[in-house]
């Protein structure tokens, strides 16, 4: 078996992130095949890469494909965790992505099924994910220093779904405060001074990456709000977009 060639496998993520960012998702995914087919099975590197052709493939509409390598994502980083007497920062950062990517997609389904006046199933399940993601975030940033031990760039990414998670299927009070530090939060988003943020972004990619995390605190507020007038059909919509 060929030896990992970890900064081949970087750049290819690297360059798959790019694509995908630019609309050019069979290309993403063609990229970021070859280095999901060059990680080494059960590894931290085949779980992201596996999550990274799961968006592109949901992008691509193949919705079937995209569930079954978000899933895949989450088992190996589940296993990574629950095989460590001590899971590093790394490790429970990717579960706490895979964790509330899955949580996502599960939440999307039960937002559309209320909406639709249909049976719902999966709430509890995609709560819980939703969660796991922020404890596993809680516990990584322990083992960080200086800034990092407050802020990380997963945290601010992911507020705003646990926030939307609350306000429409948990508690509208602690839906506000997430949505509140969502908000705070969005203005450290890609900053330099984060050891979890993408180092090769433009100063530009920084500041639309902050315009974005600070629209998302908005939109979490708002569904929010929404939820507290009562008007939840609105609430789910807006949800909906947001997440």
């Amino acid at each position: 078996m060929a030896e990992f060639d970890k900064q081949r496998f970087e750049v290819l993520m690297s360059d798959g992130v790019k694509l995908h960012s630019n609309g050019r998702y069979q290309d993403a995914e063609d990229t970021r095949t070859l280095a999901y087919e060059m990680a080494p099975d059960g590894s931290i590197e085949k779980g992201r890469a596996a999550r990274d052709r799961s968006a592109d493939l949901d992008r691509l509409g193949n919705l079937v494909a995209a569930e079954n390598f978000a899933e895949e994502a989450f088992d190996i980083h589940n296993n990574l965790v629950k095989n460590m007497s001590e899971p590093s920062r790394e490790v429970l950062r990717e579960r706490s992505v895979s964790a509330v990517y899955i949580g996502v997609s599960g939440l999307r389904k039960v937002i559309a099924a209320r909406l639709n006046h249909q049976p719902v199933t999966g709430r509890k399940e995609s709560y819980d994910l939703m969660h796991l993601g922020r404890s596993d975030i809680r516990q990584a940033k322990h083992q960080a220093s200086g800034i990092n031990r407050y802020i990380d760039q997963y945290q601010i990414n992911t507020s705003r779904r646990i926030s939307i998670t609350e306000s429409v299927e948990g508690s509208r009070i602690i839906g506000l405060g997430y949505a509140l530090e969502s908000i705070a939060l969005s203005f450290w988003s890609q900053s330099p001074r984060l050891d979890t943020a993408n180092p090769d972004l433009t100063k530009k990619q920084r500041v639309d990456a902050k315009t974005k995390a600070l629209k998302g605190g908005v939109a979490a507020l708002g569904v929010n709000v929404l939820a507290f007038a009562l008007e939840t059909r609105l609430a789910l919509k807006l949800a909906d977009k947001a997440l």
